[in-house]
């Protein structure tokens, strides 16, 4: 059995949602009481569920996520591209904050029978585990499908949206929007799911910052949310995120020539009356 991938592409978001709910419930009811330990069972376990399911679902001669990386180097500056980005996303923070109030992303409200933690645990789940999980099944899944039938830019609109909608919060989810653009474009040029990784980590950085209480003096670089004013980064800080994600980006798109696209890779969706019969039943 297998789905048409457009289709698996859009459902696979809503079905990895659904089992962390119900992975969550699971290891509730079987007695842990510690929040961070319940998500990331249940975002390792789902994500791992998913991949498989891909690998069952997916039509015929569809690659698969694209695990191995042959050019490691590429890293170095995938990684340069995702500090710039991580100096721009913490600023496009600033200026939603300044409408809308952030939270604490390692802030959970201990209940009566659910602990939040501790804080080095929250990071794990926050700042490594979900983004991991988040890039495997939002783009290693969900981009690569529906890039069989969408124009890329609208596949990769259609990809950050995803995650603002179903991230972390809704707020937060409004500065990832730039970088899972990016990320996914250079999923689709290298189809090594290792790059948007890359790419991404250092976005969530904030939450090691909050829990590593790192001695940064630089004014409005991923506040706390502790519900004071909005302060802003300095002018030459948000260039050197420009800067960065140019000198990153721009070392990408030249290792990238001559390499074919991961849509070249993918089989090419029949149009109506395609594949019929030349023959004539008369």
């Amino acid at each position: 059995m297998t789905f048409p991938p457009v289709l698996w592409g859009f459902l696979v978001t809503f079905l990895w949602i659904l089992l962390t709910q119900v992975l969550m419930a699971t290891v509730y009811l079987a007695g842990v009481r510690t929040a961070p330990l319940i998500e990331m069972f249940a975002f390792v376990v789902a994500t791992a569920l998913v991949l498989q399911a891909d690998v069952r679902l997916r039509p015929k001669g569809m690659p698969g996520v694209g695990l191995r990386l042959s050019r490691p180097g590429l890293l170095v500056f995938a990684s340069i591209a995702g500090v710039g980005l991580a100096i721009l996303a913490s600023e496009i923070d600033n200026v939603v904050a300044d409408r809308f109030p952030r939270d604490n992303p390692l802030a959970v409200a201990n209940t009566s029978d659910v602990l939040a933690g501790p804080e080095w645990l929250r990071a794990v789940s926050v700042g490594l585990v979900w983004p991991m999980a988040r890039v495997l099944v939002t783009i290693g899944i969900s981009l690569r499908c529906v890039l069989v039938g969408l124009p890329l830019e609208v596949a990769l609109g259609l990809t950050a949206l995803t995650f603002a909608v179903f991230g972390v919060d809704l707020r937060a989810g409004v500065p990832l929007a730039v970088p899972v653009i990016v990320a996914g474009w250079a999923y689709t040029r290298s189809h090594a799911i290792a790059l948007p990784i890359a790419i991404l980590l250092p976005v969530f950085s904030s939450v090691w910052i909050s829990v590593l209480d790192l001695p940064l003096s630089l004014p409005g670089f991923y506040p706390s949310g502790d519900g004071g004013p909005v302060v802003f980064q300095p002018l030459w800080f948000d260039v050197l995120g420009i800067v960065l994600l140019a000198v990153g980006v721009g070392l990408l798109i030249r290792a990238f020539e001559g390499t074919p696209t991961l849509a070249a890779l993918l089989p090419r969706p029949i149009s109506p009356g395609e594949g019929a019969d030349d023959g004539s039943d008369e």
